[in-house]
């Protein structure tokens, strides 16, 4: 009810470019508090209002606020999976069983969803791996080996077959000017943050665990990054060097920091990696709209971002970015709109591919 309100009064209020401008620092404000904090009360509350707004400010023809609202309707929505903390006790909803070509049968469990907020550690929400058809449509994710046989049962390839897939699909004419760059390896355990850092920045590759239910949360969320562009992969790459090198930079002078410094900084840059793969596949099934910032910032916003302030680092901090930050490659940044333009190209490429 506090929504729908307030929406009225946002509308009514809003009848001069200033004042639109001011509603969506507000909104967005708002917004970031929620995603913050995880308020899933006040997520409700966003909903409803940047939902209504556009109505009353359509009347008002007031345009500016009526896109601002439909992207944070849309950033809402996407976020509203991650907002959830719920943790399931009877483990994963989807049992996984080898099959005969050296994939996998996912089969779910009776009586469950596919969908599960079950984690085996903090970050590894099982989601529901039926995604990746979602995403890339059926006809292309059959290409890949994905298929729903029945409304329990879901034929999935191997990270080897999709990697051989994804080869095969770089020879078509289709994939040539944009073609896949992103590959897999397999994890034995939970990867290691330097390995896991290291062979995204030499290789393009990011790991397929090999533990069904962090398997799960990999096919769920990280399969999907493969679809991401050169352009956008190769910035991302760019980042995470840079943060590498800084690592480097310090092993010179381990006396000089605290001890945990290195491993702090690597763990940080091995988050930003992992979100950066694990909602692409959200943004693309979107398709357009909020871009989140860390995709496009340059390497060298980032590095100054996830670096943490201490006394004994910010000279070395200091020193180093100097260093680094002329060079081209860390001073480039995406905007939303090359960000946007980079996946539609993509899209189109795999309705193309699903039209012959």
């Amino acid at each position: 009810m506090m929504a729908v309100m307030t929406a009225r009064v946002v509308a009514q209020a809003t009848t001069s470019p200033k004042s639109q401008f001011g509603i969506i620092v507000a909104i967005n404000t708002y917004m970031s508090i929620v995603f913050k904090f995880k308020a899933n009360l006040a997520l409700v509350s966003v909903l409803l209002l940047v939902t209504l707004v556009p109505q009353f400010a359509q009347a008002h023809q007031l345009s500016e606020l009526q896109k601002a609202c439909s992207i944070y309707l849309k950033k809402a929505v996407m976020y509203l999976d991650l907002l959830r903390d719920k943790n399931p006790k009877e483990g994963p909803t989807v049992r996984v069983m080898p099959s005969l070509d050296g994939g996998y049968v996912f089969i779910r469990k009776p009586n469950q969803d596919w969908d599960s907020f079950y984690k085996e550690s903090k970050n590894d929400v099982q989601g529901d791996p039926r995604k990746i058809i979602e995403t890339t449509g059926q006809d292309f994710a059959k290409r890949l080996g994905f298929e729903l046989l029945d409304e329990n049962t879901m034929l999935t390839p191997s990270f080897k077959k999709i990697n051989q897939k994804l080869d095969e699909l770089n020879e078509l004419p289709l994939f040539k000017e944009m073609s896949f760059n992103v590959r897999f390896y397999e994890s034995k355990t939970i990867a290691e943050d330097m390995t896991y850092l290291r062979h995204f920045v030499d290789k393009a590759m990011i790991p397929i665990s090999a533990k069904d239910s962090i398997m799960l949360h990999d096919y769920s969320y990280h399969l999907a990054f493969f679809l991401a562009p050169e352009r956008i992969v190769r910035h991302i790459q760019n980042q995470v060097k840079l943060g590498l090198l800084f690592i480097e930079y310090l092993e010179k002078y381990k006396k000089q920091i605290p001890p945990e410094t290195i491993e702090v900084i690597t763990k940080a840059y091995a988050q930003h990696l992992d979100v950066l793969t694990g909602i692409y596949g959200l943004y693309f099934r979107v398709r357009g709209g909020y871009v989140d910032a860390f995709y496009i910032y340059s390497p060298i916003t980032v590095f100054n971002k996830l670096i943490p302030e201490h006394p004994a680092l910010n000279k070395l901090k200091q020193e180093f970015a100097e260093y680094y930050r002329f060079e081209p490659q860390n001073q480039q940044s995406l905007s939303e709109e090359d960000f946007n333009e980079q996946m539609a190209r993509r899209q189109k490429q795999l309705a193309t591919l699903q039209e012959h």
